[in-house]
């Protein structure tokens, strides 16, 4: 649809009707015009956004290019450590071998020494018994011993009895003179055969004794010597056991170093794969390293364009909003058009000039082109009857207008923090000067005017003029150029943790929504802390 339209030939044209259908025309003009100043201002702060994310990727990709090439680097290191532990495992599984093959023999020695233990330990336990036996003969031998002396002793009691009766004889023999003789005769031989039998039983007696003494001295040697023999009985058994231990334990030891000789291999096995693996990874790091420098030179042409870009966005920006203004109070050129509730900064100025305390409140009324704001529960002190110079900024949906150099007093009638501003000229549309953003990740409670309920989400980031968080409710499908207030306990600025501000648009990403948002003015607290943060 045109902006003229052509009248009915029975219409009468006059001078107030071409004035109807300018001002239509200018009106419809200035709507364009703001419209193309909303888009371009949403254009610009997307090309921030995109230009901060591009700077982001950049710093990101110059990290991991550092990052890979250590990790190339250590990969390298790696490889080498992996082949010097390859050629260790080598050395371990031939020195392995060499123990499974000594294991083996020291495993048949120990085998074969407890089958000869044991013979000797039965060969000992025979000659125990033997000395056992031999033991029991001697003491035979000794009882028979005795009972031998006993006999001689008989022998040597006869004999004497024998010798008695001898003489008895001879006397009587006496006696009976010639008739005795004979008898006289037997009586000498009986004492001739006594005195050789006790002469006999003498040397056999002392023979005896001799014998006894080498019987009691061999019966003493024998019980010696079956101690001697218990004793090595005993020692040879604890030898055995100890022996057969050892056995046991070198089986033991076999059957592990066999183990270790087949996980050593399994080793071995994967560590040549791990090898593989490294050198696959190795290739891979070399590829991942070129493909992030082709990104990173990428996303430095993309910066350079955007330069370009930023540049020609401004010029429109620029244009279309001295376009607004010069077209006078029919759009919102001036103080006079401003709405109840428009949110505002008053920046008060220093002797020079410059922006120094920074006040945020909202619009209470206007009386021509004066009005007047509240600022609670701020208060600025400003002596009775007396006004400051200050800049006043005010955010009317995408657009934010700026009076520079008007006076602020204190209202008259109105309440204790609400003060009079006297803006006679039109203002400038706001071309904002690029803020550097804090990077969050923390959360925040959303409150939208007009609504009572309060809303969750996550803190993306911050700048001095503007805010973006990601939430998954869907309110904020219908909440563009809606005013909201931000709170954000975990911020590190205690003076910005609750934040007003406008959404400027509502982007589906995934399962939730991610917003925009416009302050009302630069918060000079955020301004300053990421100037000193990030410099």
């Amino acid at each position: 649809m045109g902006l003229f339209t052509k009248k009915q030939s029975n219409e009468r044209v006059t001078p107030d009707t071409n004035l109807d259908v300018i001002l239509a025309t200018v009106e419809q003009v200035k709507q364009a015009s703001t419209e193309v100043v909303d888009g371009v201002t949403v254009v610009r702060d997307l090309a921030d956004e995109n230009k901060h994310s591009a700077n982001t990727v950049t710093e990101n990709m110059q990290a991991l290019m550092q990052q890979n090439h250590e990790m190339l680097v250590q990969t390298q290191s790696s490889m080498e450590m992996t082949d010097g532990i390859d050629a260790q495992m080598q050395h371990v599984g031939e020195m392995i071998e060499q123990m499974v093959a000594l294991a083996s023999q020291s495993n048949v020695n120990a085998e074969t020494s407890v089958r000869e233990l044991g013979t000797v330990v039965e060969g000992t336990r025979t000659m125990a018994q033997l000395s056992r036996d031999v033991n029991g003969i001697v003491e035979e031998f000794s009882n028979q011993f005795a009972l031998l002396k006993k006999e001689t002793n008989m022998i040597n009691t006869v004999t004497s009895q024998t010798n008695l009766l001898s003489l008895n004889a001879s006397i009587e023999a006496a006696r009976a003179g010639v008739a005795g003789r004979g008898f006289a005769v037997v009586a000498d031989e009986i004492r001739n055969l006594s005195d050789e039998t006790r002469t006999s039983s003498d040397h056999i007696m002392s023979a005896l004794n001799h014998l006894e003494e080498t019987a009691t001295r061999m019966t003493e040697a024998i019980g010696q010597m079956i101690s001697l023999i218990a004793e090595t009985t005993d020692k040879i058994s604890g030898v055995e056991e100890s022996v057969s231990v050892i056995a046991d334990d070198s089986s033991m030891l076999h059957t592990n170093i066999i183990r270790i000789d087949d996980a050593v291999k399994k080793v071995e096995q994967s560590n040549g794969c791990l090898v593989d693996n490294m050198q696959r990874i190795s290739g891979v790091m070399e590829q991942i390293n070129g493909c992030t420098k082709t990104a990173a030179a990428n996303t430095e042409s993309m910066l350079s364009k955007y330069e370009e870009t930023t540049k020609s966005v401004g010029k429109i920006e620029a244009s279309v909003g001295n376009l607004v203004v010069k077209l006078g109070e029919g759009g919102f050129m001036g103080i006079q058009d401003a709405k109840r509730g428009n949110k505002i900064s008053i920046i008060m100025l220093d002797q020079n000039g410059q922006p120094d305390i920074e006040y945020y409140g909202e619009v209470v009324s206007v009386h021509g082109k004066r009005a007047v704001i509240d600022v609670s529960p701020s208060s600025i002190a400003i002596p009775d009857g007396q006004s400051l110079v200050c800049n006043l900024q005010m955010a009317v949906g995408n657009v934010v207008y700026n009076w520079t150099q008007i006076a602020v007093a204190p209202a008259k009638g109105e309440g204790v923090n609400c003060y009079e501003v006297d803006a006679g000229e039109n203002p400038k549309v706001m071309n904002r000067k690029k803020n550097k953003r804090l990077d969050l990740n923390c959360d925040c409670q959303v409150t939208i005017e007009g609504n009572a309920q309060t809303f969750r989400g996550r803190m993306l980031d911050v700048s001095a003029n503007g805010m973006a968080f990601k939430t998954t409710e869907r309110v904020f499908e219908t909440a563009e150029k809606k005013r909201i207030t931000v709170r954000i306990p975990e911020l590190p600025i205690p003076s910005a943790r609750t934040i007003n501000a406008t959404v400027m648009r509502c982007k589906p990403v995934g399962e939730g929504y991610i917003i925009g948002c416009r302050l009302p003015g630069d918060n000079l607290a955020i301004q300053e802390y990421i100037e000193k943060h990030k410099a």
